[in-house]
């Protein structure tokens, strides 16, 4: 099968499970080129786990057990190693939420930059250090001269991560995933590498797959929605629509937990509405996982095996027995 025109990316079907226990069940989004696609839901729900089935870098024990994921419609789910490899990092970016990770802290940046786009792209060693030091000036790293011969200790979080994404898009990927590319910078620096993200997608002409808890990064940087809760996609809409209209109960208690920008002032120290409960509670859950944890929940959603969700002509789905589209978060 192949994928819709103007689609990059196509997941149908998708299973990822570990003996005894399925991690992804049933996983389907699609990211059309040049867009933004925001997988939202708390730790656990299977955002990054999508991330690596995608890429192919599946944890040890864990495997793809059914469904494709087209990347312009060639299915990565049964592309050899080999070809993965040319893949990565050339056709697709990944940022990590934490650098250090990322990052060789025993090798100087330039070095780490040099090898990542030598590996791809056919440049002697003179170019490749061009190329680097281009890259650091595009993604706003002050003095790229300087910093292409220091060690990532030596470099502040924001710092560390604009490297990230230079090296990121070394190769001019046509997909860019970024996970949780904020995580531990302070509000400024968050909004500076947001930022950064915007323009180099535009710039690019990339599509940005945007991992986050962050429902207000969601709301301003995002042009789709997906919502994710124990292994499964619960809800997928544009963004205007999910914000105006949410369907599915979780994604409810995700809004109405959150703080938004225009909560009034005197309601900010309240205590904010929370779900109860905890996403263990769907462990062996037969029918919808978030029942448990459901203040809408019948009989029939702890029996239900399949879900069989809704879809209007806005292209929004809820997996969901009973949504309720006219309300409001």
């Amino acid at each position: 099968m192949t994928a819709a025109s103007g689609e990059l990316l196509v997941i149908r079907d998708l299973v990822v499970e570990r003996p005894g226990v399925r991690l992804l069940d049933s996983v389907a989004l699609s990211i059309g080129k040049g867009e933004t696609l925001s997988l939202v839901g708390e730790s656990g729900c299977g955002k990054s786990l999508s991330a690596l089935a995608i890429l192919g870098l599946l944890p040890e024990g864990v495997r793809h057990a059914r469904g494709e994921i087209l990347f312009e419609d060639e299915d990565l789910a049964r592309a050899s190693p080999r070809r993965l490899r040319q893949i990565r990092g050339k056709s697709i970016g990944l940022v990590m939420q934490d650098p250090m990770s990322s990052l060789d802290p025993v090798l100087q940046i330039g070095a780490q930059m040099e090898e990542a786009i030598r590996t791809h792209l056919p440049l002697s060693a003179r170019q490749a250090r061009g190329r680097a030091l281009e890259l650091l000036d595009l993604a706003g790293v002050p003095e790229p001269l300087r910093r292409y011969g220091q060690y990532p200790h030596q470099l502040s979080g924001g710092l560390r991560q604009r490297v990230s994404i230079a090296t990121a898009i070394s190769c001019t990927p046509r997909l860019l995933i970024a996970d949780e590319p904020t995580t531990a910078l302070d509000v400024t620096t968050q909004v500076q590498v947001l930022d950064l993200l915007d323009r180099l997608r535009r710039e690019l002409s990339m599509a940005l797959l945007l991992i986050t808890h962050d429902l207000s990064i969601v709301a301003r940087r995002a042009d789709k929605v997906c919502v994710m809760y124990a292994g499964r996609v619960v809800e997928r809409a544009g963004v205007d629509d999910f914000f105006a209209h949410p369907r599915h109960p979780y994604s409810k208690g995700l809004l109405h937990s959150s703080l938004g920008a225009g909560t009034p002032l005197h309601h900010r120290f309240d205590r904010l509405p929370e779900i109860t409960g905890s996403i263990a509670s769907a462990a062996g859950q037969s029918g919808c996982p978030f029942a448990p944890r459901c203040d809408q929940a019948e009989a029939a959603c702890g029996k239900t095996l399949s879900w069989p969700g809704t879809t209007d002509s806005r292209d929004h789905f809820s997996a969901c027995l009973h949504p309720n589209p006219e309300e409001s978060a």
